[in-house]
């Protein structure tokens, strides 16, 4: 592990010296652009250090955008029309979910977007719907929007959820 990051170190002040050490010819690329692109190429080669601080600030940027992720279900069909947490009946046929509220602290009537990760499909759908703090996926989708991102023939799978439409009045 050590001599792994010592590789990663070596690799990366190489790639340094030889981006300070070139000569742009391109009268109009500024000694900041260089060193961007030399930010750039380091980063996708060598990964950031797992620090508690860097996940620390990943995480309170990922909060400040409203992005989630987590594991996904579907309603059960023995939930057809009765009442939601918001008071709304369930309806299998409209674009609604049910989140976890420790994982997930949005109101009702915010609008997400569900995206499926494994499929590349996504879905807007009204949060109607609080499920327990012990449950397993983060959201619970209706049957129509589990359709729509291909979470049927799966039962659940890993999404990315991203706030749409706040609905703080």
């Amino acid at each position: 592990m050590v001599i792994q990051k010592n590789i990663y170190c070596a690799l990366a002040l190489a790639l340094i010296f030889l981006f300070s050490s070139c000569r742009c010819t391109n009268s109009t690329t500024s000694s900041e652009e260089t060193k961007e692109q030399v930010q750039q190429e380091i980063a996708k080669i060598v990964p950031l250090p797992a620090v508690n601080e860097n996940v620390e600030k990943k995480e309170e940027l990922r909060k400040a955008a409203q992005i989630f992720s987590g594991m996904a279900t579907y309603y059960s069909d023995r939930f057809q029309k009765k009442h939601t947490a918001s008071g709304e009946p369930y309806d299998r046929n409209k674009y609604t979910a049910s989140i976890r509220v420790n994982a997930i602290p949005l109101p009702f009537g915010t609008m997400v977007e569900v995206f499926n990760v494994k499929k590349n499909k996504k879905v807007i759908v009204k949060v109607n719907d609080k499920m327990g703090n012990k449950a397993s996926a983060v959201i619970d989708l209706s049957y129509k929007a589990a359709e729509e991102i291909g979470l049927i023939y799966d039962g659940r799978t890993q999404v990315t959820i991203r706030v749409v439409e706040d609905d703080k009045k």
